[in-house]
């Protein structure tokens, strides 16, 4: 289930201003792991960015030329096989000759004999993505089962603002890696799942908070592998600074109470849910109003407990929804995992040391044991929290295909 980084990319780029920033998309992948980067350059793409940047960029020359020598059947063999087409950015032309099949080109051929999946990210003026023309084609594709990312709006280069931004080149990625590895047909597929993600800060005032140091990494990680396993999934996100999916729904809350209010709100339709935030525990009884100046007096604050989401949950939900608990501890996580499991009424709790560097907040790495409600435990020393989210959504995948 894990993501495989050795599969074939092929990415195509047409002729759009957006062409600069394929630059950005393609040296994201590469931090992401992928080597094997090839590159097509349409005629008026090489007017954007010219095949020596490209080349550059990913060590091999680009293609250009159908008819080029000592290349000869390439729009063939390049994508026979590969893991994905992405083309980045598509322009209304590129989009025009792939739905009526015209194949004049080194890519609108490679699209024609493309044995993979296809993703475009469309980017133009407003006025040519919303013409009726471009729609029908962009709906023409969709029902050959081509992957279409919708492109952003704002200010565009033709000095106007509307739909048309080609996105940033984080989203682009998580989009190729999408289509690249989403696996369907699995225990988890179509599968509803609510991961609650990052800290929560609670105010004392309209300026300081009370808060804690998580980063929400483990609630990213998770929302990959079980997008990638083929749930369903949203992040209820509280604050940290991870950069969630594009793929997965998300809903902002600041507060233990509007966690609680989001993750409640949406339980009832979700499948799986996963309290992977680090909810206050307390939160001020009194809230100031205007902010609390320094004086050099004591500032005594009176903190009253928040609301056991995950308690609650396993109250209203016990045997009908697979809950996943963490349970962040200095010393004696196994025996906290195993306390928390049975009070909590949960499936799965993945007990993790914190205060340490290379596990808990902020770190890449975690230390962790995951307890299942037989008991059973399983103990990783150190692990990445990418390996580690896998782990767990392969753990519920078998819980999942039990309960099937």
């Amino acid at each position: 289930m894990n993501r495989q980084t050795g599969q074939r990319i092929v990415i195509g780029i047409s002729g759009g201003i957006a062409a600069y920033k394929t630059v950005n998309v393609i040296r994201e992948l590469q931090k992401r792991g992928y080597r094997d980067i090839e590159t097509i350059l349409t005629a008026n793409g090489t007017r954007f960015v010219t095949p020596v940047t490209v080349g550059a960029i990913t060590g091999k020359l680009p293609y250009t030329d159908t008819f080029e020598p000592g290349r000869a059947l390439s729009h063939i063999s390049l994508v026979q096989p590969c893991g994905i087409l992405a083309v980045v950015p598509a322009t209304a032309d590129i989009l025009a000759k792939f739905a009526g099949g015209i194949a004049d080109d080194f890519l609108s051929t490679a699209y024609l004999a493309c044995t993979g999946p296809v993703l475009v990210a469309p980017s133009m003026n407003s006025e040519m993505y919303r013409h009726p023309a471009t729609e029908r084609n962009i709906a023409r594709l969709k029902k050959d089962g081509v992957h279409v990312l919708e492109p952003d709006a704002g200010y565009l280069a033709c000095g106007s603002e509307g739909p048309g931004r080609m996105p940033d080149a984080e989203t682009v990625a998580d989009m190729i890696e999408f289509v690249l590895h989403r696996k369907t047909g699995g225990p988890l597929s179509g599968m509803r799942v609510i991961i609650a993600s990052g800290g929560t800060a609670e105010p004392i005032d309209p300026v300081r908070t009370i808060t804690n140091r998580s980063s929400g990494k483990m609630g990213k990680e998770l929302a990959t592998a079980f997008a990638l396993a083929g749930a369903d999934v949203e992040i209820v996100a509280g604050t940290g600074t991870a950069c969630y999916p594009a793929y997965c729904r998300q809903t902002k809350v600041q507060t233990a109470s509007e966690m609680k209010d989001a993750v409640l709100k949406k339980a009832s339709a979700a499948d799986i849910i996963v309290m992977a935030a680090a909810v206050a525990d307390y939160t001020p009884e009194t809230v100031f109003h205007e902010k609390k100046k320094k004086d050099g007096n004591l500032l005594n604050l009176r903190l009253k407990p928040t609301t056991d989401i995950l308690k609650t949950l396993g109250t209203r939900f016990e045997g009908e929804k697979i809950l996943v608990g963490f349970a962040a501890e200095t010393s004696n996580v196994e025996e906290s995992a195993k306390k928390k499991l049975t009070e909590k009424k949960a499936d799965l709790i993945v007990g993790n040391i914190v205060g340490v560097p290379d596990s808990g907040f902020e770190a890449d790495t975690i230390r962790a044991v995951l307890v299942a409600k037989d008991q059973s435990t399983v103990p990783y020393e150190k692990i990445s929290k990418e390996e580690l989210a896998f782990h767990i959504v392969e753990k519920i995948s078998a819980i999942a295909g039990r309960n099937k």
